[in-house]
């Protein structure tokens, strides 16, 4: 009896520690074209450019989460494409598959023909399993996105303005950035005021406003920072506005630091008194480590 037990237990540990493996085609790409076909999958077409840290976490994301594993060897046939050490005719075979301009990992979902599903990036401003539920709904992201610019020009509610942001930084775009800070300022506007250091208008907040970005936001912030922490973490809080004044300050001159050190908001919040002080008496600025 002890000894059944004991082989149970033991086979129960090792298929915890189990790790699924995903099935990296190694072929070139008109092979993976012709294994699509034979076995009835798409492609998942990965580019990968220069060393990039979005991309090592995407690579220890893929070959890490069983979940994911299993979905893309399922219903994909894998292929990366490295830039770096691909040959020039397979640069040029492959150039409708990479932007020069744009960061890695660049992910392309290909059917067995060759046609273009969609386009997008991985994004490390939200959890892989997010990025996971778009990759799993691939057949309607293009759909899905016009939807969603449809819906935020016409009723930008807390949904739809998430939905918005998600599929923004999923679906590059060299204007990005000023899209998104757009239909943020439209948002916020919307709300009263009272509102704004709500827990879930406070994770858009951190996310996405810095005092470059949208200094009258943030400005808010920092001018109500006693009731953003009465309904959020406070450290966080403290954290968020040292780390926007410290990065603004370290490219400022000692002139206008001293400009800086009368003038209001900056001789009354303390995250930017400690700065200035950090500044004036030359200690490179502390900067908050993002978690």
């Amino acid at each position: 009896m002890k000894i059944t037990f004991c082989l149970i237990f033991l086979l129960t540990l090792c298929k915890g520690f189990n790790q699924e493996k995903l099935n990296y085609f190694q072929g070139d790409f008109d092979e993976a074209l012709k294994q699509a076909k034979i076995t009835n999958k798409d492609i998942f077409f990965i580019t990968k450019g220069n060393p990039c840290p979005v991309y090592d976490v995407f690579q220890l994301n893929l070959n890490n989460d069983n979940e994911t594993i299993n979905f893309l060897n399922d219903n994909f046939i894998v292929f990366e494409f490295d830039l770096n050490k691909s040959s020039d005719v397979t640069v040029k075979r492959l150039k409708d598959y990479y932007d020069s301009w744009r960061g890695s990992p660049q992910l392309y979902f290909i059917d067995q023909d060759e046609n273009l599903i969609t386009e997008i990036t991985y994004t490390l401003e939200y959890s892989h399993a997010e990025n996971l539920g778009i990759w799993k709904d691939y057949l309607n992201i293009e759909e899905n996105w016009k939807t969603i610019k449809k819906e935020k020009r016409n009723n930008l509610t807390l949904k739809n303005l998430k939905q918005f942001l998600l599929y923004r930084n999923i679906k590059y775009s060299p204007y990005g950035l000023m899209q998104i800070k757009n239909v943020i300022d439209k948002y916020f506007k919307s709300l009263p005021k009272e509102n704004y250091s709500d827990s879930e208008n406070w994770d858009i907040i951190q996310k996405y406003v810095t005092i470059w970005s949208n200094n009258d936001l943030f400005s808010f912030v920092a001018d109500n920072k006693s009731k953003f922490q009465k309904k959020n973490d406070p450290v966080e809080v403290s954290k968020y506005l040292s780390l926007n004044y410290n990065k603004y300050l370290s490219s400022k001159s000692k002139a206008d630091i001293e400009k800086l050190s009368t003038k209001y908001p900056y001789t009354t919040i303390e995250e930017a008194k400690i700065a200035i002080q950090e500044i004036q008496n030359s200690a490179k600025p502390q900067l908050w480590l993002e978690n």
